[in-house]
Parts: C-alpha cells; structure tokens; sequence
C-alpha cells in the first residue's frame, strides 16, 4: 500500500459501488465500479495510497457500507449533502464516472457535518439513522 493521501468517492447502488480516487491535487488515480462489499471498496483505494476522506451519496443502503468502513477499515467516511446529490441526480448527463469523481472532489461545503450518525442494534444486524441536517 501507498502511503500518500488520496481523496475516495463513492456513488452508492444495492449491487456495486462506482470508487473514484483523486490525490491531493484532485487528479484522478482510478475510477472503477466495485462490488458492494467494505473490503473490496478498501483494497481497491489502498493500492493507490492512504484514504484521509470518503465521501458517500447520503441515500437509502449508505450509511450502512459507510459504518462498514469506519469500523472495519479505519476510515474517515462522510455523507454528502442530501441537496447536493439531488441535484446531481437531476443533471441530464449524470454517469455513476462522473458522479464518484464529483463526491471525490467534495469540499465541506456539501459535506454533511450536521448529520448525526447513530448505531443501533437490533438482532445481529446493525442500522444507521441520519438524522435531518440542519
């Protein structure tokens, strides 16, 4: 594994998960679809260096693989705000490439530091709830 810092974006679906990996000049390292699965998503990102920030599309199924990510492999994973990616889903050329790319290259302004991200048990499955942000 490198250990320069890199940047990941991650456009969430049920099935796969589109994973860009920018360095910190924002060029692009990789941009690949990947199975839904934490440890697939961070071997892949490893082998182009040391993830400092994830940033994932806030919908339904995400959170999920974002706490997978924090507990199993150790990284800082945000949501993106929740206006933000509406509009990126209304833009008529939208690609999960580009959408990736455009999580990748989030700044805190379209994070969602407002949302609170609380574990709850239930059974032996685990569930995130996002809470409204403010």
């Amino acid at each position: 594994m490198c250990s320069l810092p890199v940047f990941v974006g991650l456009d969430y679906h049920d099935a796969s998960v589109r994973v860009c990996v920018l360095d910190t000049d924002g060029r692009e390292l990789a941009n690949a679809d990947r199975c839904n699965d934490w440890k697939a998503i961070a071997e892949f990102a490893d082998r182009f260096g040391r993830p400092v920030r994830a940033a994932i599309e806030s919908c339904c199924g995400a959170a999920d693989l974002a706490e997978e990510l924090v507990s199993c492999a150790g990284w800082s994973v945000d949501l993106a705000h929740p206006g933000y990616v509406q509009r990126m889903k209304q833009n008529p050329d939208k690609t999960d490439y580009q959408d990736a790319q455009l999580v990748a290259d989030l700044d805190g302004s379209v994070i969602c530091h407002g949302c609170g991200w609380r574990p709850t048990t239930s059974g032996s499955c685990v569930t995130w709830f996002v809470t409204a942000c403010s």
